[in-house]
Order: structure tokens, then sequence, then C-alpha cells
């Protein structure tokens, strides 16, 4: 993989065909649309939807993920956070087909709007007890089946939650979610 790193630690480009993709650690920040390919022609820039990366691998260091960070990642299935530092992650988060599980970390206090929308295969999301701030429409147009929630029902309620629940019946929280996600077979 070809990584571009900025001087404050925002990884702005990652391009390269592995199917598996270890983020350096000391990054920060995955910037948005940091792995979508551009190519000029016709005057003009165009984005190229990643078609190979099926896994990532974010360092301990990451402590943000700017909105749309992976979009167009038609094949992406899994994300791997390693560490707790983690503490956003920007609307429109995803446009990916093939993403169906999803475990993020403790440290997580806000998830910006339509952050999960338009992911047709999500089915399954754990939220960290630590997440304050779910931005409006997080769901929208998904197939959710079940959100688990690592802290109780008191905790959810108390947080700042229920925009993004719209259009998703909030009878899908479990609360008091402990276990890791089953990992999908290789």
């Amino acid at each position: 993989m070809n990584f571009e790193i900025d001087e404050n630690g925002t990884l702005t480009s990652c391009l390269g065909d592995d199917v598996i993709v270890r983020i350096p650690e000391g990054v920060k920040k995955i910037g948005i649309f940091a792995f979508r390919g551009r190519e000029h022609k016709y005057d003009r820039d165009w984005y190229i939807p990643n078609r190979t990366m099926e896994e990532v691998i974010l360092p301990a260091s990451c402590e943000e993920i700017e909105g749309g960070a992976f979009s167009d990642c038609r094949t992406l299935r899994r994300i791997r956070f390693t560490g707790n530092n983690l503490k956003r992650i920007g609307g429109s988060f995803f446009w990916c087909d093939s993403l169906d599980k999803i475990d993020l970390p403790e440290g997580v206090t806000e998830i910006g709007a339509d952050a999960f929308s338009n992911l047709e295969s999500l089915r399954d999301i754990v939220l960290p007890k630590s997440l304050k701030w779910l931005g409006p429409r997080a769901f929208l147009f998904t197939e959710v089946e079940h959100i688990y929630y690592r802290g109780t029902k008191e905790e959810f309620d108390a947080a700042d939650l229920e925009g993004g629940f719209n259009k998703v019946n909030r009878d899908k929280v479990v609360y008091g979610y402990t276990l890791p996600l089953e990992e999908p077979a290789d």
C-alpha cells in the first residue's frame, strides 16, 4: 500500500490493491475519501472506488475518522480497532456495499449525521458505553437487525442518541452487551 500522511498525522490517501490494510501506527486521523483513487481525464478529476480492500486495521493512535473516509470501499467487510483512542466518527462515515458488522471501541463519544446510512448490508453494530452523541439519520436506509449497546438503558437514555434512530425501531437495541461481535468466517 502507498500511504500519504500529512504533518498532522492525517492519512490523506491510501492507494493499492491489498485485501488487508494495516494503517501505520502514528496516524491520528483518517481523512475524507482517504481510500478513494483519483484519475484525471476529460479535463476533470474522477474518483475511483476501492474494489479490493476487505479489511482495515486501525492503529491505537487513531483518534478520529472524518466523514466519508471509507466512501466507495465496495468490498470492505471488516474494520478492526486496535485501541481505545478513537473519539469521533464523522458523518457519512461509510458508503460500503459489504460491511455487515461493526464493533466500535470504548472511547468513541461522537458519531456524525448519516454515519451508517445507506449501508444496506449492515446487520449488527456495537455502540460503546462512552457514546454521548449520535447524529441524525445514523441508520437511515439500512437493514440493521441488532444494535448492541455496552451500557445500561438508563445510560443510553441519558446520552443524546435519539436522533440517530429515526426510522429504526429502538426495540432492536440490546442493553448491557459485553461480548465482541462474532468475527466473519474467512
